[in-house]
């Protein structure tokens, strides 16, 4: 199959993506600090994140992250009795892993670069639980490729250099335009295929869908 087929069955493959509506969490237990935790879980739509800050039998900080149910946000010490961990602070939070910076911790270090998904294989664009923090010279790239044996797409998450990134949108839309010209490649580009094949983007966990929210999701046409 020719890189050219490959491209056209990328872009025939494309959708018009809705904004993702969940939110989602730190999701460890046991860490030392929040901000050790690389993984994240999708809460419900009565579920905020929480943050639980406990001291260890040998006297040791620890924490637990993920999502509950905002009606047990309140927890008591008598939780961590049996466990032999000595509960000193529970506290629950609105926003995207707003629980780095739970139970007074400092959470991620400012200046810094944006909070990305970080996923090598994806079966689809949301489906990737671990993050990443960029440097403060990149930003969040989503891209997708397709599989020739197997005829399926996948989609690969991470943190690159910003102008590495665009440099490959400008590629890309210039691959395009070589197929299927240029006035396509614009509808392409501003209605699902550009954003779908190829995204960089510079807030937190904005590779994490396909929409073209603002100029620095695509090259504008």
């Amino acid at each position: 199959m020719t890189p050219t087929m490959l491209l056209l069955l990328l872009i025939a493959d494309c959708s018009i993506q809705t904004l993702n509506a969940w939110k989602s969490c730190l999701f460890c237990s046991d860490v030392v600090t929040p901000t050790d935790c690389s993984r994240i879980q999708r809460c419900g739509p009565n579920e905020e994140c929480f943050t639980d800050m406990y001291v260890t039998a040998v006297g040791g900080t620890r924490y637990n992250l993920g999502c509950r149910d905002t009606r047990q946000c309140t927890r008591a010490q008598a939780d961590f009795e049996d466990m032999g961990n000595i509960m000193i602070c529970s506290e629950c939070c609105s926003g995207n892993v707003c629980n780095n910076a739970g139970c007074k911790y400092k959470g991620y270090p400012s200046p810094r670069g944006p909070i990305c998904n970080n996923c090598a294989l994806q079966a689809d664009i949301d489906d990737c639980d671990k993050i990443t923090m960029c440097q403060q010279d990149e930003v969040c790239m989503l891209q997708k490729a397709f599989n020739p044996a197997t005829h399926e797409s996948r989609y690969k998450t991470h943190c690159e250099k910003e102008a590495v990134c665009y440099d490959k949108i400008q590629k890309l839309k210039r691959a395009i335009e070589s197929i299927v010209g240029k006035r396509q490649t614009q509808n392409i580009l501003r209605y699902g295929g550009g954003p779908c094949l190829m995204k960089c983007c510079d807030t937190d966990m904005c590779n994490n869908n396909c929409n073209g929210t603002s100029q620095s999701d695509y090259i504008a046409n």
